[in-house]
């Protein structure tokens, strides 16, 4: 029953889906919330939005030194109210000085606007400035946060001081859905990319790039089994992968691509050095086909 905002801007053709669902768009440009404002009009609704300003992203919102005009315009409209504002770090995440003062430098101008829109007596409910690497190294500005891999547990880089202590939540699990044993000499997966120079025992994991499991760990990946790690061998497919096993491995055993399994671990952050990405790539990979499963105090709570 809570509010869901829209961080990324809507297109004009989802206005209506937006307006019949209640949602809280972020707005961009004044273009747009004419749009909004007239369709809400046209049936009768009134719509809270959130207003992005571009303080040094180079992204989407509303240019800092054109903001408080236009923003002023959109309070204008009618059916249309401005629930929340922010802006969006770049660098945040970087250490190095020039980065450091570019990040100090987007939070004078955000907070200059703020001061301006005051003085307009525009006084917007939700302030919200800092993501996850802008929580751990920088000044919190307004009065609400946004920890988007912060809050998996995750730190958005290994440089960030770890200002904050968390671990990890999410686990990406699947199962052994074949063994079998290869001769020397037998090409695994497509493009013959392993062969085997042994007998070999392989298991067939019922995961592949489809559903999140990059193919760039293909040869060089690992996954857990029975608490052992596991290497990937050939190219990862569409929907499953090989891994190389010995002969405690059973069928239907279960398989950790992320997360714990007895004493070991892997984690978003090596799937991302295996494939030379981020940990945010990882995370916000994992295809929408792949069943989430929602624990809480070790009971499962929700299953979607």
């Amino acid at each position: 029953d809570g509010e869901i905002i829209i961080l990324t801007p809507p297109a004009m053709e989802q206005i209506p889906s937006v307006i019949y669902h209640s949602l809280t768009p972020n707005v961009v440009s004044r273009l747009f919330a004419e749009a909004l404002s007239a369709h809400a009009v046209k049936v009768g609704a009134e719509v809270s939005i959130h207003i992005e300003v571009d303080t040094g992203m180079g992204r989407s919102g509303i240019p800092w030194y054109d903001a408080v005009g236009e923003i002023v315009a959109i309070a204008m409209l009618p059916n249309i109210k401005i629930a929340g504002i922010f802006t969006h770090f770049p660098v945040a995440d970087s250490d190095a000085e020039s980065d450091v003062e570019f990040t100090r430098l987007q939070i004078r101008r955000f907070s200059h606007i703020l001061a301006t829109l005051t003085e307009f007596k525009l006084n917007i409910p939700l302030v919200h400035v800092s993501n996850s690497a802008g929580i751990l190294a920088h000044p919190i500005v307004g009065n609400a946060v946004r920890p988007g891999l912060l809050a998996y547990g995750l730190y958005p880089s290994e440089k960030m001081r770890k200002t904050i202590d968390v671990k990890p939540i999410l686990s990406l699990k699947t199962r052994v859905i074949q063994i079998r044993d290869f001769p020397p000499g037998t090409s695994i997966s497509y493009g013959r990319t392993y062969i085997t120079d042994r007998r070999t025992r392989v298991a067939v994991i019922r995961a592949g790039y489809g559903d999140g499991l990059r193919r760039a760990l293909s040869n060089r990946g690992e996954v857990l089994i029975r608490g052992k790690r596991r290497p990937i061998v050939g190219r990862v497919c569409m929907d499953t992968t090989m891994v190389e096993v010995d002969d405690n491995v059973k069928l239907d055993d279960e398989v950790v691509i992320i997360g714990s399994q007895g004493n070991e671990s892997i984690t978003a952050d090596e799937h991302a050095k295996w494939c030379t990405t981020i940990n945010y790539e990882i995370i916000t990979g994992i295809s929408e086909r792949v069943k989430r499963v929602y624990i809480k105090g070790g009971e499962v709570v929700e299953v979607i």
